[in-house]
């Protein structure tokens, strides 16, 4: 099953269903017939509006030809808030240590040792990943906060996108590993604590903040 495009946040499934259906040659219609739903309910999933329950999202694999999972993986990722881990390469084994934790907890973690691929443009896919990303960690320590190198420049990218962010919006987190001070172009955001036991349950209520505003915004253009 090949997508075209990055999918903009929420509509992976939709993308991937778009794509499954072109290419197993079928009509709105007859994959409605096929899983015994009306086409009007073809068309929402194609909109990206809801998902399937799980005994439908079998009966499109069937009837897509795709492997048992397939789309209900996809669609994992719809309801997954993407989290980028921004790090300095000496407190690495810090960060990697993070990622399972964060999983764990449902995010859709972005971490450079375990994402980018043999032959990838790592600048690029970096860039990528912040934009795309929901949520930044920014970790911190006196390792890397006096640091010279592609961590600074990581930063500045992730400054860059959260100007393009609503004023307002959660987005960077910068996360202290010690008592360094947070340097000065992240005073502005809030910092928590790695040391402390409740720093993730402080991440979880800034994404219940962050999607609190998107529901927000979403109503707000449905009443324009």
């Amino acid at each position: 099953m090949r997508v075209d495009s990055e999918p903009p946040r929420g509509k992976a499934f939709a993308y991937a269903l778009r794509a499954a259906t072109r290419e197993a040659g079928l009509t709105q219609a007859q994959l409605a017939h096929l899983i015994g739903v009306t086409r009007y309910s073809i068309v929402r999933w194609l909109g990206g509006e809801g998902l399937p329950s799980q005994e439908r999202m079998r009966k499109l694999e069937d009837a897509l030809d795709l492997q048992t999972g397939e789309l209900a993986a996809v669609a994992r990722f719809d309801k997954a808030v993407r989290v980028f881990l921004c790090h300095a390469s000496e407190d690495k084994p810090t960060v990697e240590a993070w990622e399972p934790l964060l999983d764990a907890r449902g995010y859709d973690v972005w971490l450079d040792s375990t994402r980018l691929l043999p032959g990838d443009d790592w600048e690029l896919e970096i860039r990528r990943a912040v934009w795309r990303a929901d949520i930044v960690l920014v970790a911190m320590s006196s390792r890397s906060t006096s640091k010279v190198g592609f961590v600074q420049r990581e930063i500045r990218l992730v400054l860059e996108a959260a100007d393009e962010r609503p004023e307002g919006t959660s987005f960077v987190i910068p996360v202290r590993l010690d008592d360094s001070p947070v340097p000065m172009r992240l005073e502005r955001w809030q910092w928590i604590d790695a040391r402390q036991s409740d720093w993730l349950d402080r991440i979880d209520a800034a994404v219940q903040k962050l999607l609190g505003a998107e529901r927000d915004q979403n109503q707000q253009r449905r009443e324009a």
